[in-house]
């Protein structure tokens, strides 16, 4: 007892001096901001460091921290509606690097494992795509923000998750943003407020404003009802596994009035591809054996309520038909024109990724291309941008299909090495769930089924979306990386 006596006595004035430490850089942070004349910068530097404090103070919440300002949008939300500056959506993501450090100061060891070595390939492939492509400046810009929302978020976030405990923790953190997003969706549209972004996570609805529809659809703190839908997919789906597969009855009740706030929310999206990503997520929850009959029909039975509040949507549903879809552009009412418009998009990556099939034409680079190739198409060009500040402008339109738009962008190279990265995820987390129900771990192997059931909810929505708002992406990839990396590390340390 008494050789742990300075071990102890030493800890706490450590951490006393590195809170001391960090109070006042945030002091000199605000005291410069204000003199600078920049108080948002000052205003910045309290909050980072702040954070910062927690984290010291309590490590084990600054994944469930970070996890939820990132995944509900929050820190890009401040720079753009609230006037922060960018660095801040970085600070955050940095804060990870704090328990990092302390895990590295005991002598863990690092976590390289090949889902990092897949993300590295395709960043160099992204980078020497972006050189050989006509806008360099926009390419060498989508590879700075692969190497921030990819690599390094999935860095932090592999090292960082060690344990169940953290898994669990960081799954409910995208529980909860899913909620919170979706209560101020609601809120917004109980009381109508339709002209009010609610500090930029309910994004208004221009169509809707200017009178071109009669009814708003929600667009979160992205401003897109599709995008929106995608990225409240997987919250739904770690939720509906939580209410259907958990131990604790308080939490599974919790679970359950979680997922059927973030239904709501999806409904007020009226996204066609998230009704359609939502099928998919019932029918592997089905494959996956997670839920039981009854319970599928009580989920199907509470969308179909969630329906009937939203009666436009159901209209909207019933437009997905493929009658006309091939017509030339005012030949036919048959399908609407966004799903023609799709069609052209997708015909003209394709066409694209043809032509330049090795490193395609550079990241983001496919909407350069869209008239001329559009134009061969003719089914439904989109001659002019219609509102905005390029209204009149010919619109620069995108894959809207993450395949299609990756081909275009990154040819074949990029294209495998992207598809590997999923590959290898989904493989992984089949045998980590496979190897817990062995073990008798039904409760890790949960962990795994909800990221499997996620993370294809996302990219079946994906579907109908271009990759925009990567950083959702990755950061759900890097929790399951971290979820596999766990079954490994269990398994060997597992006795023979």
């Amino acid at each position: 007892m008494n050789a742990q006596a300075p071990q102890l006595s030493l800890t706490v004035p450590s951490r006393a001096a590195h809170g001391t430490a960090v109070a006042g850089a945030a002091g000199a942070g605000l005291l410069l901001g204000v003199l600078g004349g920049n108080p948002e910068l000052g205003l910045a530097a309290v909050l980072v460091v702040v954070g910062g404090i927690v984290a010291i103070a309590r490590q084990d919440l600054v994944s469930a921290f970070v996890v939820f300002v990132v995944y509900s949008n929050a820190a890009v939300v401040a720079v753009n509606s609230q006037g922060m500056p960018g660095i801040v959506v970085v600070a955050v993501v940095l804060l990870l690097a704090i328990p990092l450090a302390q895990q590295f100061r005991s002598g863990t060891p690092l976590v390289v494992d090949e889902l990092l070595f897949l993300l590295l390939g395709l960043l160099l492939a992204t980078g020497v795509s972006a050189l050989l492509a006509r806008d360099t400046a926009l390419g060498m810009d989508k590879f700075q923000t692969l190497a921030i929302e990819g690599v390094l978020i999935y860095f932090l976030v592999v090292n960082v998750l060690r344990s169940p405990a953290a898994l669990r923790l960081v799954l409910w953190s995208v529980i909860g943003a899913g909620v919170f997003l979706a209560m101020v969706t609601i809120v917004q549209y109980l009381t109508k407020t339709f002209d009010r972004p609610w500090l930029g996570f309910a994004a208004l609805d221009p169509a809707y404003l200017s009178g071109k529809t009669t009814e708003p659809r929600a667009g979160g703190p992205v401003a897109d009802p599709n995008y929106y839908a995608q990225l409240l997919l997987p919250a739904l789906g770690f939720a509906l596994v939580a209410a259907l597969r958990g131990r604790r009855t308080a939490l599974r009740l919790a679970a359950a009035a979680s997922a059927a706030t973030i239904v709501f929310a999806l409904v007020l999206t009226s996204s066609r591809g998230g009704a359609l990503a939502l099928v998919a997520m019932l029918a592997l929850l089905v494959a996956l054996r997670t839920v039981r009959p009854l319970q599928l029909v009580a989920l199907i039975t509470a969308v179909c309520l969630a329906l009937v509040l939203s009666p436009s949507y159901v209209e909207r549903l019933q437009t997905t038909t493929t009658s006309g879809i091939t017509a030339q552009s005012g030949t036919t009412v048959a399908a609407d024109s966004a799903q023609r418009a799709r069609l052209t998009e997708n015909l003209a990556a394709w066409n694209v990724f043809a032509d330049h099939p090795v490193f395609g034409v550079g990241p983001g680079s496919f909407p350069l291309y869209y008239q001329e190739y559009a134009a061969r198409i003719g089914i439904e060009i989109h001659q002019r941008v219609r509102s905005g500040q390029d209204a009149g402008k010919p619109p620069e339109r995108e894959a809207h299909n993450i395949v299609l738009g990756l081909a275009a962008d990154l040819g074949v190279v990029g294209l495998g090495l992207f598809l590997l990265i999923v590959g290898v995820a989904f493989a992984g987390l089949l045998r980590a769930r496979r190897s817990w129900l062995r073990a008798g771990r039904p409760d890790l192997a949960d962990i795994a089924s909800a990221l499997v059931v996620g993370l294809a909810a996302y990219l079946a929505a994906g579907a109908f979306l271009s990759l925009a708002f990567e950083r959702y992406l990755w950061l759900l990839l890097a929790i399951a990386g971290a979820t596999i990396g766990l079954a490994r590390r269990m398994a060997a340390d597992a006795p023979r």
